[in-house]
Formats: C-alpha cells, structure tokens, sequence
C-alpha cells in the first residue's frame, strides 16, 4: 500500500510539473507573437514607423528583426 501511495504522489507531482512547464513555454511563445500581431495590425493601418522590440534570443527575435527591416524600407 505504501509503494502504490508513493507511486501516486511522485506520479502526479510529475504530471504537475510537465503542465507548469508546458504553460511557460506557452506564455514565452504567446507574448512575442501578439507584439508581432499587434505590429501587423498598426502596419497594414499606414504606421510605418512601427518597430517591434523581442529579445527572445530565439526565431520570434529574428522575425521581427526582419519586420522592422521590412518597415524601414517604407
């Protein structure tokens, strides 16, 4: 009974801790992509001075490095 209780607990914490981590990576992935939505919206609107500003260190930094690039240009 002792093993099946320890197993339960060590199994649920487990199962706690993916979620808990699967909702960071979803609020780290979420956030840069509404800064860039919210880009595209104020662009297609004719504010070409709009610049995004991600320091993910990731491909969301390295698209909108290349939104600004491409806003520049306008």
């Amino acid at each position: 009974m002792r093993f099946t209780t320890s197993f339960l607990l060590v199994f649920l914490l487990a199962i706690w801790i993916v979620l808990l981590r699967r909702l960071i990576q979803i609020r780290r992935d979420l956030v840069p992509l509404a800064k860039l939505q919210q880009a595209t919206r104020r662009i297609s609107l004719g504010q070409f001075q709009t610049r995004v500003t991600i320091t993910s260190g990731d491909e969301f930094e390295e698209l909108a490095s290349s939104f600004n690039s491409m806003a520049e240009q306008n």
